[in-house]
């Protein structure tokens, strides 16, 4: 067995239990567990594909789950149609689209119906836009999308990982080797196509939906389903992919750094991401960075080390290439699992993480086949300005907090730089991602999806992910209780494997 933690930093807080407006669904529903046959004589070319055999999910945790049927709509029509049975019977389903969530239920549902996007592949690049735009199913992988545009000397804001689905990424935010410059995914969304919860598909723009349009750019998988996103592209030929690796005395020298490159990111750098972690195969704790930059003059001439590294090269890459070197880093089929934090600026609070990182995962060490590491994630003041444009997005940043570098809370709050933000597409099963962007927002958010989904269908019959809740001072009508559950919040800085 081989297990990854990217971050075991984890919150656990109960949210207000939501009120159900439609019927809440049971384990021993007749109709429900008819459903598969009922989808299958209304929409019978969902079941008419066979899927490449491979692993459906990027972690094992997942994949695990047995739904009691699969079904592969062709476009946003099919996804309609199911949609509505399954509403109207009440049963239960989930939605998967790339599939790399984690843990046990994220996209996958036990005993329901899973929705599977992987043949909504429609993949075009809309020359009459200068630069082009690209229109993009939600089946595609960003590894699609790359492949594709690299050809044209184009590119787009998506992940750093060919494997994540488009979708998923670009709802939960979505840093990319080029978020520098562009703010995040989601912040060079175009166009959603996206189908409500009463079976309506809706195209979706900062002008023609504003609310709504705000609400998809990190508020998840709360509003309905996407189909199909029109993407801005930018010009983009070869970048320069650098990795330095020194040994764990070096981490001070290297945090200064990061805490000054963060602070004023040299021009022609479009990522840096600085790795704390434990290999097994070397047996050693290691740190070690990534530099994406417009040329290697650039990257030469601006990034400097104290510290000399034991492991330096540099390529010239298409974004593809990149992307797909940072999937060998995490391949499918495991057991992983991840979480994140934000803290302020500030290298004593990194070295005091990576410390705690240390000296916690010590413990662990003495297991086969274990790989364990923490990502530092530069956000800059560019970074956040950039999230501002088309009315900004839904994830409670602004100029004012930058600028951030995720990672680690009791070291953070110790020093008294903490930042309330958990970055949604890392963020652990049991984070409170949406009360992390900020009281106004997430009442915001909550007031969007009362209008879209009165009924709550994607809070209480699609389960998995991050939900938003219903407001705390919302009461069962047949009971005439509060159904606010305050919760207990439990921060564990240790994980006993």
């Amino acid at each position: 067995m081989k297990l990854k933690f990217l971050v075991i930093f984890t919150i656990w807080i109960s949210l207000p239990k939501s009120k159900a407006f439609i019927r809440q669904p049971r384990d021993d529903d007749p109709i429900c567990k008819e459903i598969c046959n009922i989808i299958w004589e209304e929409v019978p070319r969902a079941f008419d594909y066979t899927p490449p055999v491979k692993d459906r999910y990027w972690s094992r945790f997942q994949s695990d789950i047995l739904p009691g049927c699969i079904v592969y709509p062709v476009d946003a029509v099919d996804v309609a149609s199911i949609l509505k049975i399954l509403t109207a019977n009440s049963c239960m389903f989930a939605v998967r689209a790339g599939g790399t969530s984690p843990w046990a239920g994220a996209s996958t549902i036990t005993g329901g119906t899973s929705i599977d996007l992987e043949r909504l592949i429609k993949l075009e690049v809309a020359a009459t836009n200068d630069p082009p735009a690209v229109v993009v199913g939600a089946g595609n992988r960003w590894a699609d999308v790359y492949r594709t545009l690299d050809s044209l000397n184009l590119s787009v804001a998506g992940t750093r990982n060919g494997s994540p689905g488009v979708s998923g990424s670009v709802l939960g935010g979505g840093i990319s080797f080029f978020s520098q410059h562009r703010g995040w995914s989601c912040d060079d969304i175009l166009l959603f196509e996206i189908v409500l919860a009463n079976g309506t598909i809706t195209e979706v723009t900062h002008s023609s939906e504003p609310d709504l349009y705000w609400a998809l750019r990190g508020g998840g998988n709360n509003f309905g389903i996407v189909t199909q996103m029109t993407i801005a592209t930018f010009e983009r030929p070869l970048s320069y992919y650098s990795f330095n690796q020194w040994n764990w005395a070096a981490r001070r020298s290297i945090f200064q750094a990061l805490e000054k490159d963060t602070e004023n990111m040299p021009d022609g750098i479009s990522m840096i991401a600085t790795t704390i972690a434990w290999h097994p195969y070397s047996r050693q704790f290691v740190i070690s960075e990534r530099y994406i930059a417009d040329a290697e003059t650039t990257y030469t001439s601006t990034v400097y080390r104290d510290s000399k590294p034991e492991q330096q090269s540099g390529y010239w890459k298409s974004t593809l290439a990149m992307a797909e070197k940072m999937d060998r880093m995490n391949p499918d089929g495991y057991f992983n699992l991840f979480g994140s934090m934000t803290v302020h600026n500030d290298a004593g609070v990194f070295v005091k993480i990576a410390d705690v990182f240390r000296k916690t995962m010590s413990n662990a060490t003495t297991a086969d086949d274990i790989e364990i590491y923490t990502v530092f994630n530069p956000l800059t003041g560019p970074a956040i300005s950039k999230m501002q444009k088309r009315g900004g997005n839904a994830l409670g940043i602004s100029p004012e907090d930058g600028p951030l570098v995720e990672r680690s809370k009791d070291a953070a709050k110790e020093h008294g730089r903490y930042h309330r933000f958990i970055f949604q597409n890392h963020a652990f099963e049991e984070e409170d991602v949406f009360g992390s962007y900020g009281r106004e927002n997430l009442r915001r958010l909550r007031q969007i999806r009362q209008k879209v989904d009165p009924e709550g269908v994607f809070q209480i019959l699609q389960p998995g992910y991050f939900k938003l809740g219903f407001e705390p001072n919302s009461v069962d009508e047949d009971s005439g209780t509060s159904q606010c559950n305050k919760g207990i919040e439990e921060i564990l800085v240790k994980s006993e494997l």
